[in-house]
């Protein structure tokens, strides 16, 4: 029985029972709803947005740059950033401190409850590092009088011990407590013609930094999406405008200083590096300085060509150079086989006065030889001349070749040297690229850190916000019904889940016998229920169902004490339409396995219509299986309502017929 499947007659049998812990249970949450709607504060949806926007250097620097911007962008160098959202700590404290976050003032009018922002008639104050160093919170409350008096408490803790109290005292007032010294001044509104009861709620910024950042809603739409929304519900309209634009104006200034430390910082590297560079260009340039002085060349590419056409010229005068003196040792030649009477050939190039004076001497010998003697004085002297002169000649001849040929030794040595000078030039060349080339590098170098520098002052120097609000924070027209909607839903769950579950737990708790449905259900139609109706008991019915059964040997077992006058009921029953019966009542199991009793049975079973054997309360009925195995037997179990176990009903019949057998449930 105890496995059974579910049967919701009894689930709602017990919820019916168990009425007046709903209706309790109704009444208790209704009046808290009640009571929470009393004091709830309208709770206003405040939302805001904003773009942030790309941070990083669009200002064409990059493209001005060159080749060197571009790799520097490639490796990450230079600090290029871009957009991101930066919801921080810090953001939050700021905004708590800004807007003094951490004092809350409530005036109290019975139940309600009203926050007065910006128009509190007391104000608290204290350095910020008491409200850096505050680890408990805690409430002041202030109980103005008319004429300007005030009583004063301090609460702290969960349960609101009270740790300084002041009475009929006027303001400014200093207060002593455990959390530190604070003073209560007179607020811009203050005023003392009323009664008031103002409530002071004070945290420290850590705390309600943490208490506010789990309150307010901070969301990007989407991953590629630049804009943020901001959401937070408050009971005062004005705060949370002032919290969520103070937020979006904490988000700028936060990112103004990242901005500004960040330009910082490039402008300092690049300063730096550029005073490094500079050390670096001019030895670069002192190493091309001395690289040209000492290899004696200016650009080696141009020189090399130079060289090569110099070359080309010496060597063309060194080839005229032989040619000449090949010239003037042919005259030579033919000067010294030239005969008396013979003139001295001329050369072209080469004409000589002494040569031209020497042929027209010899001419003019041939002239006097015709008509003068060999001893003529006139001829003798012509004779001397003319080999005073032709040695002249060949004097002059030796000495052009001579100076000739050192003419040409020396254009040889010019033409040797400007091949060794051209034969130099790839060296040097290759030396000159390199440093031309590191000297290319750092002067593209050196525009690109001016540039980037020029460009970190800039942006160090720029007042811009690098995001954009989109929209101030606006608030909603109706406050929101999500909360008390909430709190109405969990006080009807809660009205009727926990008089539910106490009900069921009493009930599977309890476990007891009812009704017919508490048995299995083949067992139902052998129930009969002795419930009172019209104040008559149903005895009638289980008599019928003796009679029915026509057994008239009949075992009785009670399963409680409180059932034991159910024997008598019946027989009563029975006498008064004339059926004789007899009762045998067993007072232990030993007397029962025994035996001696059943003579007694045997003969009252003969003369009697019926016979009724008592048995002991809770016999286990397997003792006497052997017996009950007997379509002339039938089985009355006697149960008491609300306190029979179903556990141990179940055991009693476990092994039993149900065609044979009745349970009589019997309501005391």
């Amino acid at each position: 029985m105890e496995n059974d499947s579910l049967d919701l007659r009894r689930h709602i049998r017990a919820i019916k029972q168990g009425k007046w812990w709903f209706l309790g249970s109704i009444l208790l949450f209704g009046t808290l709803a009640i009571f929470y709607y009393a004091k709830h504060m309208p709770q206003y949806v405040i939302n805001s947005s904003m773009l942030l926007e790309d941070e990083s250097d669009g200002s064409g620097t990059l493209k001005k740059a060159g080749g060197m911007a571009q790799m520097m962008r490639t490796f990450s160098v230079g600090g290029f950033g871009s957009t991101s959202i930066d919801n921080e700590h810090d953001v939050m404290m700021r905004t708590v401190k800004t807007l003094g976050l951490n004092r809350t003032y409530l005036e109290k009018d019975g139940l309600k409850k009203e926050i007065l922002y910006k128009t509190s008639p007391v104000m608290l104050e204290a350095p910020d590092e008491f409200f850096d160093s505050l680890s408990t919170g805690f409430q002041v409350n202030i109980h103005l009088h008319r004429g300007g008096t005030a009583d004063v408490t301090v609460n702290q803790g969960m349960f609101k011990k009270t740790v300084a109290e002041y009475g009929n005292i006027t303001f400014p007032l200093s207060v002593k407590a455990p959390c530190g010294k604070f003073q209560l001044l007179k607020g811009p509104l203050y005023s003392d013609t009323q009664n008031r009861h103002i409530i002071i709620n004070v945290a420290g910024n850590a705390q309600i930094c943490e208490y506010f950042a789990n309150l307010i809603k901070i969301w990007q739409d989407n991953k590629k999406s630049d804009v943020i929304s901001l959401s937070y519900a408050d009971a005062s309209v004005e705060r949370g405008k002032d919290i969520l634009n103070t937020i979006m104006k904490g988000y700028n200034d936060k990112r103004i200083e990242r901005k500004n430390d960040k330009a910082q910082e490039e402008y300092d590297f690049y300063t730096n590096r550029i005073n490094a560079l500079m050390g670096e260009l001019s030895d670069t340039e002192g190493r091309i300085e001395s690289f040209k002085r000492s290899r004696d060349v200016n650009v080696p590419t141009m020189e090399a060509s130079a060289y090569l056409q110099q070359s080309a010229k010496i060597q063309m005068m060194v080839d005229s150079a032989r040619n000449e003196i090949r010239l003037r040792e042919m005259m030579l030649s033919s000067i010294n086989s030239v005969k008396g009477d013979e003139l001295i050939p001329t050369f072209e190039g080469m004409k000589d006065e002494i040569i031209v004076q020497y042929n027209k001497m010899v001419q003019e010998r041939t002239e006097l030889e015709k008509s003068a003697k060999p001893n003529n004085t006139a001829l003798v002297e012509l004779n001397n001349k003319i080999a005073a002169a032709k040695r002249a000649v060949v004097r002059n001849v030796e000495k052009s070749i001579s100076n000739a040929k050192h003419r040409a030794d020396i254009i040889s040595s010019h033409a040797n040297q400007a091949m060794g000078k051209f034969e130099q030039m790839p060296g040097y060349e290759r030396e000159y690229m390199n440093l031309m080339r590191d000297r290319e590098l750092k002067n593209e170098l050196y525009i690109f850190l001016l540039q980037k520098k020029e460009s970190s002052l800039l942006n160090l120097t720029s007042s811009v916000a690098p995001s954009f609000v989109i929209d101030e924070a606006y608030s909603s027209t109706k406050p929101s019904q999500k909360k008390p909607l909430l709190v109405t839903i969990a006080c009807l769950l809660l009205a009727l889940l926990l008089p539910l579950l106490w009900v069921l737990w009493r009930m599977k708790r309890k476990n007891t016998v009812q009704n017919a449905y508490d048995l299995p259900k083949d067992w139902e139609p052998c129930v009969i229920e002795l419930t009172d109706k019209k104040g008559e008991n149903h005895i009638k019915d289980v008599r019928a169902v003796i009679l029915q059964h026509g057994c008239k040997q009949i075992f009785v077992l009670p399963l409680d004490r409180e059932s034991t006058d159910i024997v008598s009921d019946v027989t009563s029953k029975l006498n008064d339409i004339g059926k004789t019966n007899q009762t045998f009542s067993i007072t232990d199991t030993d007397q029962l396995l025994a035996g001696d009793i059943y003579e007694g049975i045997n003969n009252s079973v003969e003369n009697h219509d019926f016979t009724f054997i008592e048995l002991p309360i809770n016999f286990e009925l397997s003792h006497i299986n052997n017996l009950l195995d007997n379509n002339d037997l039938a089985t009355l179990i006697v149960a008491v309502q609300n306190v029979t176990k179903r556990s141990a009903l179940s055991k009693v019949i476990r092994n039993l017929n149900n065609a044979h057998s009745i349970i009589v449930v019997d309501k005391k």
